[in-house]
């Protein structure tokens, strides 16, 4: 999966008495696999995430964008070539109603060796609120030469049509459509053009259980208008790099994501069982996990990435455990504060065994490859916000004559967690 960084950006607006008030929120992306998936829930783990602000995008086009998407082996599981993802969110010029429109296109479509191909998918969830009602509808969805098993599929097929069976697999929905209660309190709409259902042994040894989203889009408007707001995200382990394969192959792995108004009391988790990417990373179990909390004055975000038994870059790297917390605080009253956090279990680079605890930022470096930031953190607190990012292990290649054959410029991070809360 294309490995791409989501920003939540969250700021303050003016209204007066006359205009709608509210929050906007949901978000788009190209590809998701579930857990059941294993391997797959990385490589296509929600690719070219964009998440939906707060305040919207003062009805301005945010678009991410990823290149060369592909699962299994040589993609046989799945391959796109191009996935372009848009939010827009805002009120009208006379400030009475809002707008959402958020927008996933995924171009040069090949699934399951062939057995689903289309030229692009286009998954669109439009949204429109005005001071008595909230209304939603996936206007501008369609498929552009879609054929499931050598049968064409219109382009315009109506939403929720009854699944087709996928012989030697399962079953694929087309054009999901799921409504948000609409009405005068909240609204929205959820839309994945393609949900497949892995039920039986198959060819590409796909795990039962297994589900793949191909081009999601969701809008929802609340009439709410809090003074504080939370955000955060954590993901076990990413990489960035010039050379696709390391990018497509490592994206984020058990993405989670802390919603601007928290997480109605739940710890939020997803996890990884498996991760196998020869020659790059190896690793057990990999968990990430998400709490958010808000108040009339008060704002709490945490969240959390472990990832056990790792290999990374055939040993330069080797640890049972690693794990990296971030924890951010607004008060109204008081301000903000940040509190960040890093475990190390074994940790070995270069062979070399780690110190249990390290102070922040500390820099190992690698001869012939680079160095090894541990227990990184960036942190702000202002008189509006707390922000901290932890990663626990961060790679960075600067030497060319490294002997993995990864370009200048390459990174790679372990457990990586981030939190924001702030005043609106």
């Amino acid at each position: 999966m294309a490995a791409m960084t989501a920003i939540l950006t969250i700021g303050s607006t003016s209204a007066s008495a006359l205009t709608l008030n509210g929050t906007y929120g949901g978000e788009s992306f190209g590809t998701f696999a579930n857990v059941a998936a294993g391997q797959l829930s990385s490589q296509l783990g929600r690719s070219a995430y964009l998440p939906c602000p707060c305040i919207g995008t003062n009805n301005q086009v945010r678009t991410l964008i990823a290149e060369d998407v592909e699962a299994g082996d040589s993609g046989n599981v799945f391959r796109a070539n191009v996935i372009k993802n848009t939010i827009q969110a805002g009120k009208a010029a006379n400030g009475l109603s809002a707008n959402l429109q958020h927008t996933s296109r995924v171009a040069g479509v090949n699934a399951l060796n062939g057995l689903i191909t289309a030229d692009a998918i286009k998954a669109v969830a439009n949204t429109h609120a005005t001071s008595s009602v909230i209304t939603s509808n996936s206007a501008g969805s369609y498929f552009s030469n879609l054929v499931i098993a050598g049968t064409p599929i219109a382009g315009n097929i109506s939403p929720n049509t009854p699944a087709i069976t996928l012989a030697g697999y399962g079953y694929v929905k087309l054009r999901e459509v799921r409504q948000i209660p609409n009405g005068v309190f909240s609204g929205g709409i959820s839309v994945n053009m393609i949900h497949i259902f892995i039920t039986m042994t198959n060819p590409l040894d796909i795990p039962v259980g297994a589900e793949i989203i191909v081009a999601h889009a969701r809008t929802k408007f609340t009439r709410v208008t809090p003074a504080v707001a939370v955000g955060g995200s954590a993901w076990a382990a990413d990489a960035k790099s010039t050379l696709p394969l390391i990018v497509n192959q490592v994206g984020r792995i058990a993405p989670i994501y802390v919603p601007c108004q928290g997480t109605d009391g739940n710890i939020l988790s997803n996890n990884v069982n498996i991760t196998n990417v020869p020659g790059v990373i190896t690793a057990g179990t990999a968990v990430t996990k998400a709490f958010g909390s808000v108040s009339a004055t008060q704002a709490l975000a945490w969240t959390s990435a472990k990832i056990e038994n790792l290999n990374l870059l055939t040993g330069l790297v080797t640890a049972d455990l690693i794990k990296a917390k971030s924890q951010s605080t607004f008060n109204t009253n008081t301000g903000g504060a940040t509190v960040g956090s890093v475990s190390y279990v074994n940790l070995r680079i270069a062979g070399i065994l780690q110190p249990v605890t390290v102070s922040p930022n500390t820099v190992v470096l690698v001869p012939l490859v680079g160095r090894v930031v541990l227990n990184e953190q960036e942190r702000t607190v202002d008189s509006s916000q707390a922000k901290l990012k932890v990663v626990a292990v961060h790679l960075y290649i600067t030497d060319p004559l490294n002997p993995f054959g990864l370009s200048v410029g390459t990174e790679i991070q372990i457990s990586v967690a981030r939190s924001l809360a702030l005043e609106l």
